[in-house]
């Protein structure tokens, strides 16, 4: 269930920077390895990808709305390395 929309601040790998997203905070059940996940509507349509569950709450789900995701899904592949001071994946430009 989507409690309502939210700006998300993400770390962007592939742009060396934070930055905001349009997103759902949604309400129901999750588990371990649900990162990824489709949101799907009632016509089987991609409306938004599960990125992170709630610190603070087991039924509160964050999700980045699919319209934020268009132009990664169509970006050319990118190789990626850990940085491990970062904590996090950044382009590997070797």
């Amino acid at each position: 269930v989507v409690s309502r929309p939210v700006r998300i601040d993400i770390d962007g790998p592939r742009l060396g920077e934070r930055v905001r997203r349009d997103g759902y905070e949604l309400i129901g059940a999750s588990a371990d390895g649900d990162s990824g996940a489709g949101v799907y509507d009632g016509d089987g349509r991609l409306g938004a990808l599960v990125f992170a569950r709630s610190d603070e709450r087991d039924d509160v789900l964050f999700a980045v709305e699919a319209s934020e995701i268009v132009d990664a899904l169509g970006a050319p592949p990118v190789d990626h390395r850990c940085d491990p001071e970062r904590s996090t994946l950044v382009a590997d430009e070797s």
